[in-house]
């Protein structure tokens, strides 16, 4: 069984952006972990790890932003696949080499398959590099990263059970560059698979 969970500090957006996506994604059997914003993304996520690690029959725990639509109708099967290696323990369908702070964008990104959206002022899309599946760059390339972007992640049950957010580094920024850093330095692999997504900005 596959969880979804997201802190929510706006319903609106929770609502218009990652509700349909996650309704998208889902399986009949998924859970869906809905976190009222208490405190910090870090305090909020180790809630839902908390949850998430009692549920029975976890296979994944799909952390997203409100803000953060699922596009992929057979995500499940591609979450499934992308953690088939059980030395996997984080995927994200953005992510970088060579990075060395929380601006994990600055290193060599290798994969990101989700476009940012912005609404305002008559609206718009942005691509990344590997959104657009017939357009894909030469140096494009799913596989192990040091670093991914934390607006969607993909936890295995290892991950779930036995780490946690660093609550003492702030309010939002760098959890998922710390995040990818535990993975590592417990042995097990971060890597980006083809999961899309949009991520919705003002």
């Amino acid at each position: 069984m596959i969880a979804f969970g997201t802190a929510v500090t706006s319903v609106e957006h929770y609502e218009r952006y990652a509700q349909p996506g996650i309704e998208r994604a889902s399986e009949p059997d998924s859970e869906v972990i809905v976190q009222q914003s208490m405190g910090s993304l870090f305090r909020n996520y180790n809630l839902m790890l908390d949850l998430a690690s009692e549920l029975p029959d976890l296979e994944a725990l799909v952390l997203v932003h409100q803000d953060t639509e699922l596009v992929d109708a057979d995500f499940c099967d591609k979450a499934r696949k992308a953690l088939a290696d059980p030395d996997v323990g984080l995927v994200g369908c953005a992510g970088a080499v060579g990075v060395r702070s929380i601006a994990w964008w600055e290193g060599a990104v290798t994969w990101a398959s989700f476009s940012h959206r912005y609404d305002e002022f008559g609206g718009g899309d942005f691509p990344a590099m590997t959104w657009d599946s017939s357009d894909v760059p030469p140096v494009a390339k799913m596989g192990e990263v040091d670093s991914i972007d934390g607006f969607l992640m993909l936890l295995s049950p290892w991950a779930v059970r036995e780490l946690r957010f660093d609550e003492t580094l702030g309010m939002l920024h760098g959890y998922d560059f710390d995040f990818c850093c535990q993975v590592r330095a417990a042995g097990k692999k971060v890597v980006t698979a083809d999961l899309r997504a949009i991520h919705n900005h003002s």
